[in-house]
């Protein structure tokens, strides 16, 4: 179980066998600490010393966001012991063979499972614009097969990206919120914003289930290596990207976000410089709109059952760590690693 907490003035304490979560001096829910494997905090909170004693000793993941999504920082108890696993990992980024067949399957599950949301929305609406974005996105991860360029394995995932949210687009039915494509750094509307707080808490699960697994996530494959980007996170959460979009597809067109889940506040674009390049009015969720969206994003990770690449049938949750232990052992066995895809 994951612990959001996105309130200010919230206090947590461990007391016994539970965490109890406190505002102000009411106690407002406990948790079993059993059941506690990761702590999520959006918001200006504190913990009692024996809360984080409790943390630490047994290394409950504990992350810090802005309520913007931005990542401040971590507490965790101490990283997996096998030095042995990240030399073997660290080794298998000077493999310019490997890291160019990573990518293509990356790249090739990411399309796949993008093509089947669209194909699963469009079985009623029969629309033939999206049904052309469909062939487009198909025919291009074709291509793949052929490419031994990284950099044209990249080029063709951002094309195929550009078709999908044109295609997405399509398929948003609120009559409040437009979505006319993929915004972000500010997001621009509710529904890139909604979009970018998802991607945020997929991306902390992921990079959490590496940590887990004794994985360096800043070493990835797909992704450029540069300070302070987690590539191989962000490598491995390409393959569950469609599944928030699916998400995200059902809370807007089922009127469950309003526009009273969401502020705006006027921010400033820069150039590569940092030189203001002009005004824009970005769109954030409030404390109520990342309530819900916390809510149905552990529904999305806990009550859902997927076919995962071992054929399993289980939660979204096991599939993350199920994929990050897959790279494990195509680290340690030197085999080629199979991302999850998405069946019919």
């Amino acid at each position: 179980m994951i612990l959001y907490i996105v309130e200010h003035g919230t206090r947590i304490h461990k007391e016994a066998d539970r965490f109890d979560i406190y505002r102000g001096n009411e106690l407002i829910r406990s948790f079993p600490s059993s059941q506690i494997e990761s702590i999520v905090v959006m918001a200006n909170a504190s913990f009692t010393p024996h809360a984080i004693n409790y943390i630490l000793k047994n290394n409950i993941d504990t992350v810090f966001l802005s309520s913007k999504g931005v990542y401040r920082g971590r507490l965790i108890g101490y990283m997996p012991k096998n030095v042995e696993l990240r030399i073997l990992q660290f080794k298998l980024y000077l493999d310019k063979e490997f890291a160019i067949e990573f990518a293509r399957k990356i790249v090739f599950s990411k399309v796949n499972n993008c093509r089947r949301l669209l194909q699963r929305y469009n079985w009623d609406r029969k629309s033939e614009r999206i049904k052309d974005c469909i062939i487009k996105m198909k025919s291009l991860s074709a291509k793949l097969e052929f490419t031994d360029d990284i950099e044209k394995i990249r080029g063709i995932e951002g094309i195929t990206a550009n078709i999908y949210f044109e295609a997405l687009s399509n398929l948003f039915i609120h009559k409040e919120f437009k979505f006319l494509g993929r915004n972000r750094r500010p997001p621009l509307d509710p529904i890139n914003a909604l979009l970018s707080f998802l991607y945020v808490l997929l991306y902390q699960r992921v990079e959490s289930s590496l940590y887990e697994c004794g994985l360096d996530p800043y070493l990835g494959f797909f992704h450029t290596v540069d300070y302070s980007k987690p590539s191989l996170a962000l490598d491995l959460m390409e393959e569950f990207r469609a599944l928030i979009d699916g998400l995200v597809l059902r809370l807007i067109n089922k009127n469950i976000f309003s526009s009273e889940d969401f502020w705006y506040k006027e921010e400033y674009l820069e150039d590569g410089s940092g030189k203001d390049i002009c005004s824009v009015e970005a769109v954030y969720l409030n404390t109520e709109g990342v309530k819900k969206a916390v809510a149905y994003f552990q529904e999305l990770l806990e009550k859902g059952k997927y076919i995962s690449t071992l054929g399993n049938n289980i939660s979204l949750s096991q599939i993350i760590r199920e994929q990050a232990r897959i790279f494990v052992r195509c680290i340690n066995k030197n085999e080629m690693y199979q991302p999850f895809t998405q069946k019919q």
